[in-house]
């Protein structure tokens, strides 16, 4: 009882102190600075959706609908002030520390736990977590998806299958450049599956434990999670059937005004020849090749790091943080090579290095 009380009290009293830190940076003084002019038109959008009734989906906004009626919420709830326009930013970034800690199943507690602070005092996740923009929905839904890829890696039961069709689908309703995520993504998968072939990776650092008659039980870290103390029950194909058309309802109703809006959801298709028109011609936002490295040089020396560490994870290196390596310079190298560059989207690029860092440091 003691050994897991103290297990408990070390592991337990970090995660409060990195979601501490993360509050405190995210929350404390809110409405200080002056409304940036993108986060006064958010504001506007949700004023013509009250009039008419429903958020009118323009393809050439490149945002999706989500964000605006979580503006409506909390213009709801706490009126018509910078707070409730920022609410909604701080929120799901602080909910993004959370999950970055709760990697740890997958990672290890002390990679997961030191990307978690590096990321809760990150200079550009904590600015953009205070700015009333879509950026941090389109990260939190990331990490619920990646939560579900690699839980669906290792159980393969129901709730990675619905991890992975909510986050992904969340990252659907909140901005069109989820398209840019999920290709990178899958390619870096796709160079993990043939690298390996010539340089294998290390055993997982949190490994399968097999149960007892063969059955697959919860990978380990530090320890087994509360999550995962049941063994879990196997997905099917009616699950799989069930999450789609669950996402594809919430899909439609997003970008429909909940049945209000049709042509809004045609439009969601008509949105990425535009927006692929506006990314490589700039349209005021061009910006050099070697944008984000300067901002890393200026502000993210952490992800900087990250970066430069990343060639190490061309020799035998455990599968899950290799994945994240490949992924983030994939990411990387898409926004460089687009000449269209707003800044807060570096809060959607430097998150896999902090990883990268913590495996090496902590």
């Amino acid at each position: 009882m003691n050994s897991w009380l103290s297990t408990k009290k070390r592991e337990d009293w970090a995660l409060v102190a990195i979601l501490g830190i993360a509050f405190l940076f995210r929350f404390l003084y809110l409405g200080i600075k002056p409304p940036h002019f993108d986060e006064g038109i958010n504001g506007w959008f949700v004023d013509q959706m009250i009039l008419n009734g429903y958020y009118s989906y323009d393809p050439t906004n490149y945002h999706g609908p989500f964000h605006f009626y979580v503006l409506w919420v909390f213009k709801f709830l706490f009126g018509r002030n910078l707070w409730a326009l920022r609410l909604s930013a701080s929120a799901f970034g602080l909910a993004g520390v959370y999950l970055i800690a709760r990697l740890k199943t997958y990672l290890g507690t002390f990679t997961a736990y030191g990307a978690a602070f590096l990321l809760a005092v990150s200079p550009g996740m904590t600015f953009y977590s205070r700015y009333g923009i879509h950026e941090t929905e389109l990260f939190f839904f990331s990490l619920v998806a990646l939560h579900g890829f690699f839980r669906f890696r290792a159980l393969r039961d129901k709730i990675s299958v619905w991890l992975i069709g909510l986050g992904i689908t969340g990252m659907v309703i909140t901005k069109e450049t989820f398209i840019v995520h999920l290709i990178c993504f899958g390619l870096a998968c796709l160079c993990l599956w043939l690298y390996e072939k010539v340089v294998p990776s290390k055993n997982s650092t949190a490994p399968l434990i097999k149960a007892s008659k063969g059955k697959r039980k919860a990978p380990q870290a530090a320890q087994v999670t509360a999550d995962f103390e049941k063994l879990p029950t196997p997905f099917s194909s009616n699950d799989i059937l069930v999450v789609a058309s669950v996402s594809i309802l919430i899909f439609y109703l997003f970008y429909s005004g909940f049945f209000l809006h049709f042509q809004g959801v045609v439009d969601f298709f008509r949105s990425f020849a535009a927006w692929n028109d506006t990314a490589h011609k700039g349209n005021g936002h061009d910006k050099p090749f070697f944008y984000w490295l300067q901002l890393f040089w200026t502000y993210e020396l952490a992800a900087l790091l990250g970066l430069a560490l990343t060639p190490f994870f061309l020799f035998p290196a455990p599968r899950e943080i290799r994945l994240l390596a490949i992924y983030g310079v994939g990411v990387f190298l898409a926004y460089s090579l687009t000449p269209y560059k707003t800044p807060w989207c570096i809060l959607n690029i430097v998150w896999p290095f902090y990883f990268v860092v913590a495996y090496f440091v902590f």
